[in-house]
């Protein structure tokens, strides 16, 4: 069954009822028109004009279509037409619903057909409607040329006459047997009921049908209708009187419409008269007699109802008496409390329950009899006597109070009992009765201390955390807050103690970098009390807090909020700080993967370098003079070599190693350097001065300098066509220009550098800032913001200085300032083939390297100075070969990267052989060997790629000499 299968029945059965109501009024309309008047247009008797207004009291105006469609068949009986019948159905069911309105109207409710004024509301609401009905069928009936002109208002008279008797026949039996059913009927009632009824039709037979001019007979027959209107009243009340009514009308229209005595007429109109002006009194005393049988019998009713409820009453005003005394003896003997009964007049206990007991330590019988100072110590714990507290608690009950107070009673055991009581007297006539209801507090007292506790734990640890705390209510107003929220927020005291929550939020407010978020956030949280929420808030002088916030609940209530603030500025400081160092490390490991790529070509290149230099030495020997195509090969090669140096010194790192030289020679090899890593578009302007002195420093770093410089101009220029100038001069300075350039110059003679470039320039605090590390203009991943930074950090390990000039948009200069020395620069190394070279008296040499071609070129100058020369391109052959003849070689000489073995390795393997050999490292990078490894196994001598033929003479020369 689907859940529209009630709603269904529902609608099946007002169908139903529908269609039964309307064939009830057809049946009914068919039976009234044998009572139709002489003008066969209306009957004298309209039932179901009594159905219609009954059926709209009992169902409402719901019963509306039964009642148009039965009348709609009704009216087709008469011999009407489909267009005359429905207007005529119209105007029958307009009549009973504008009778029940009025009916309804004047009672409030539907008639009960209890009271006079039940059958009055349905006489004159009865007239109206039928006035109203009869107009409209009439005027509908003229309209259809039914009537004739001189028919209307006798028509009109039938019709109402016809539709009020049918209201007044039927609605009074239908209310009263609808709103009061009939008792149940015995034998004898039923027996009796048989014959009131027909007493009634024989009587109203006689009357009206049967004594035709036999006048003593029908006034028996009428006097015995009489009889069995008041018979049926009294012993049937409304239901049989109804009944019988009914009965006898019926009689008597049929009387009225045959023309039989007593109310034969020439007019029909005339004797229906003369019949309701007999039924008047007759229904009258019917109707008024039962309704006084229907108010005796409920007034019976009432006072059998009264008496019984007032028996009942009786009774369980009793037995609830004497339940509340047992149950207010169960409520004192299972009360959770103890409770003792205190007689003031006998100064005894006179009743306790078990709770007291137990409470005492002592029994029941043991308590009655006893003064409560025989319960208490001598003192309570505030130092008052238990014996006057007692008396002032007694007077203050006896004076109408009821007092309620902490007490400490005693034990049985003599262990103290904390506990609270209170006194309230008791109803009495003779005696003064006091009851004590006593509980015991001790686990209380004991909780309330571990609250006190907690409370002062929690309030320790609020007040001790390093984050400021925030508690607000739910109105959004500040219910607590640690010391240290004050100090976060420096809210003053001024403000702390107004408890102002307005102007500490404007305070608040004031501080923060963007207010409008801020409250916007805290607006979103209260609009939803259940959400958590952490986020960052920034200030205007820098700082930032986290803020954490979550409800406060009291079970499943929300009743506030808590918010806790920490100030994270220097952590996210540092956070920013490890970042920037992070990505400086990320440069500097790139720089050092680029160092390591540079170090392994730079060593290819010295051992192709010193191929090609080797074999030009020995074309130029052979030739025995300097060609001059010749001698530019090897001066290029020289250079080149000179070029791999420095790339050497500054890709690896190194110690620093300062030494006197001419800062336009570095200046020159720099800006070589630098021209190749700059875009084409940028012009690179130098002016050296030759004759300058002397400076202290280290090559490398200077190179750095000009690079760092160099590159911050280009960045300075940007995509524009632009210049960068380098020029070298000398300034002599006095103390006061010296100071005016750094604080830690000096008097004296200086070297200054000058790199300008024709950029966008600074403003003034930029300048101010350029030195300062991590500081950049360069967008993110452009720079480090170190370069400058690193560049002031040489120039001042120099004893020198540095500045700046510049403004927006005319470029920037800086000067640097070492302090110049009066030695002269060490002469560059390197030599030409017309030197003199140490020759070699036949010594025995043994040659390694992995690469041949240095390999041969070694041996080849060698042989050419007079040396027997053996040569191995594997370190493990020339090993396995010494093995065997350890005395066979006076000098070793090995390249120092070797695929697997190493220089090191080899010359260690040798020594520990042959202890004392003496080992010539070859090498195109010096940094790979320290300085302070030589002398370790056997090494005496190191030599840098590509090297000359007398570096290479002088070299073997040496080693041979210190061995």
């Amino acid at each position: 069954m689907t859940a529209d299968a009630p709603h269904q029945r529902s609608a099946t059965g007002y169908v139903l009822r529908q269609l039964g109501l309307a064939l009830l009024y057809a049946l009914t309309a068919k039976a009234a028109l044998l009572f139709l008047a002489g003008n066969h247009s209306a009957s004298l008797i309209w039932p179901p004009s009594g159905i219609a207004v009954a059926a709209f009291l009992i169902g409402g105006p719901r019963c509306w279509p039964g009642i148009f469609l039965g009348a709609v068949l009704g009216n087709l009986n008469t011999g009407s037409t489909w267009p005359l019948a429905l207007p005529l159905a119209v105007a029958n069911t307009l009549e009973a619903a504008v009778c029940q309105r009025i009916v309804v109207g004047l009672l409030g409710s539907v008639p009960s057909m209890g009271r006079p004024r039940d059958y009055l509301a349905i006489l004159a609401s009865g007239a109206a409607s039928v006035c109203l009905c009869a107009g409209l069928a009439v005027t509908t009936l003229a309209l259809s040329g039914r009537l004739a002109p001189a028919q209307l208002l006798p028509s009109f008279l039938h019709w109402c006459e016809g539709d009020f008797f049918g209201i007044l026949l039927i609605v009074p039996i239908a209310m009263v047997w609808r709103v009061r059913p009939a008792g149940r009927l015995t034998l004898p009632r039923l027996l009796e009921a048989g014959s009131c009824f027909g007493l009634t039709v024989a009587a109203g037979q006689t009357a009206f049908l049967g004594a035709q001019g036999n006048t003593p007979l029908r006034a028996v027959a009428e006097a015995a209708v009489l009889i069995a209107v008041v018979w049926a009243a009294l012993r049937f009340g409304r239901h049989g009187v109804t009944l019988v009514l009914c009965v006898t009308a019926m009689l008597g229209l049929l009387s009225v419409m045959n023309g039989m005595a007593p109310y034969s007429e020439a007019q029909e109109e005339k004797g229906l008269l003369l019949f309701w002006i007999y039924m008047a009194p007759l229904t009258f005393v019917g109707v008024i007699t039962s309704l006084g049988i229907h108010e005796r019998n409920a007034a019976e009713d009432a006072l059998k109802s009264l008496s019984k409820e007032l028996e009942l009453r009786i009774e369980a005003r009793t037995a609830a008496l004497a339940e509340s005394e047992q149950r207010f003896r169960t409520l004192v003997e299972n009360a959770p409390e103890a409770i003792v009964v205190f007689d003031l007049t006998l100064r005894s206990m006179v009743d306790a329950n078990p709770n007291a007991c137990r409470l005492f330590g002592y029994t029941r019988d043991q308590l009655i009899g006893m003064h409560p100072v025989g319960l208490s110590p001598e003192h309570q714990p505030d130092g008052r006597s238990s014996e006057a507290a007692i008396r002032e608690h007694l007077e203050r009950v006896v004076a109408g109070e009821s007092p309620s107070f902490d007490w400490t009673h005693r034990h049985a055991s003599g262990a103290p009992v904390a506990c609270e009581v209170r006194l309230v007297r008791l109803p009495s006539n003779d005696h003064v009765l006091i009851r004590g209801s006593i509980i015991d507090i001790s686990k209380r007292n004991e909780t309330e201390q571990e609250l006190r506790s907690a409370i002062s734990l929690l309030e320790a640890t609020i007040e001790s955390t390093a984050d400021g705390i925030l508690v607000v209510n739910e109105e959004r107003r500040i219910a607590r807050l640690n010391r240290r929220f004050l100090e976060m927020w420096r809210i003053p005291q001024d403000i702390v103690e107004t408890r102002e929550d307005a102007r500490a939020l404007e305070f608040i407010l004031s501080q923060l970098g963007d207010p409008v978020a801020f409250i916007k956030r805290v607006d979103d949280l209260y609009s939803h009390p259940e959400a958590e929420s952490f986020d960052l808030v920034e200030f205007k002088d820098g700082r930032v807090f986290e803020r954490y916030s979550r409800p406060q609940r009291l079970g499943p209530r929300i009743i506030g909020r808590v918010w806790s603030f920490r100030d994270v500025s220097d952590r996210l400081n540092a956070e920013r700080a490890r970042q920037r160092v992070e990505a400086q490390l990320r440069q500097s490991q790139k720089l050092d993967a680029v160092g390591t790529l540079s170090s392994g070509i730079a060593h290819e290149f010295n051992n192709l370098l010193a191929g090609i230099m080797g074999n030009l030495e020995l074309m130029r020997i052979k030739q025995g003079q300097n060609p001059e195509a010749l001698d530019e090969i090897f001066a290029a090669c020289g250079r080149a070599a000179v070029l791999v140096r420095q790339m050497l010194s500054f890709s690896q790192p190194r110690s620093e190693v300062r030494t006197l030289l001419q800062l336009g020679t570095v200046v020159s090899d720099s800006i070589k350097f630098v021209r190749a890593s700059l875009p084409s578009s940028i012009e690179i302007e130098q002016q050296v001065n030759a004759d300058c002195p002397t400076i202290l420093a280290d090559p490398a770093q200077i190179h750095q300098v000009l690079v760092n410089l160099c590159t911050n101009a280009w960045h300075a220029i940007g995509e524009r066509r632009g210049t960068i100038r380098v020029s070298q001069d000398v300034v002599s300075l006095d103390l006061a220009a010296a100071q005016a350039i750094g604080s830690e110059l000096r008097e004296g003679l200086y070297v200054r550098l000058r790199v300008s470039d024709t950029g966008s320039g600074m403003s003034q605090e930029l300048r101010e800032r350029i030195f300062e590390p991590f500081f950049t203009t360069k967008a993110a991943g452009r720079g480090t913001g170190l370069g400058l930074s690193v560049v002031f950090g040489i120039i001042r390990a120099h004893h020198g200085a540095i500045t700046a000039s510049s403004e927006p948009g005319k470029g920037s200069t800086f000067h640097i300032y070492f302090p110049a020395r009066q030695e002269a620069a060490p002469p560059a190394s390197g030599g030409t083939s017309n030197q003199a070279v140490e020759r070699g008296r036949g010594e025995r040499v043994l040659v390694v390297d992995d690469e041949p071609a240095v390999a041969k070129v070694i041996s080849r100058l060698l042989t050419q100075l007079g040396y027997h020369v053996t040569t191995f391109n594997s370190p493990e052959e020339a090993l396995l070969a010494f093995r065997k003849e350890p005395k066979a070689f006076d000098l070793v000489i090995s390249d120092i990267t070797m695929p697997t073995l190493s220089g090191s390795e080899l010359a260690a393997r040798l020594s520990a052989l042959q202890p004392g050999l003496p080992v010539i490292l070859v090498t195109g990078n010096s940094g790979l060997v320290p300085a302070d490894r030589i002398g370790e196994s056997g090494i005496r001598e190191l030599i840098q790629k590509p090297m000359t033929r007398e570096a290479l003479a002088a070299a073997v020369a040496r080693a041979l000499l210190r061995s």
